[in-house]
């Protein structure tokens, strides 16, 4: 019964790394050219802080394993991100160096709290979070001349 039940946890596993290596590989292959600039003009914001942008798009880029990104790239099902890592590690990560107020007041009065399913929401997310007054965004190495 254990010979089994450890050979199904086995195809399932396989089947699920298969699905998720495939399709990053499938993404990296149709995105050669991408850069941070097309991400940016794709997400034809241009009122949202490039710094913001720039720091939420390559945490997000490092999680998905190296992919260009997309704006309405969905996380789970596209870059095949899970969603703790999206709510802890993502926001945890991004909360002091984006100087965002950390209280579940201001995440649940946040009006697109429920639109982070894809890069772009969870973009819209952090442009629209309430920062701290005490800090001010880091300047990244110049985010422009960066293309990846």
């Amino acid at each position: 019964m254990l010979a089994v039940y450890l050979g199904y946890l086995g195809v399932v596993l396989f089947n699920r790394y298969r699905r998720t290596t495939t399709g990053l590989a499938k993404l990296r292959a149709d995105r050669p050219d991408e850069t941070f600039d097309t991400f940016f003009e794709r997400l034809n914001r241009p009122d949202y802080d490039r710094t913001l942008v720039w720091t939420v798009y390559t945490a997000i880029r490092s999680l998905a394993e190296g992919v260009a990104l997309r704006p309405y790239d969905d996380l789970v099902a596209d870059l095949r991100i899970d969603r703790d890592e999206v709510d802890e590690a993502l926001f945890d990560g991004l909360k002091r160096p984006l100087g965002l107020v950390d209280s579940a007041a201001a995440f649940n009065a946040n009006p697109h709290r429920n639109r982070r399913n894809t890069v772009g929401g969870l973009i819209d997310f952090f442009a629209n979070h309430p920062k701290r007054s005490d800090q001010a965004l880091a300047a990244p190495s110049t985010p422009s001349a960066l293309s990846t």
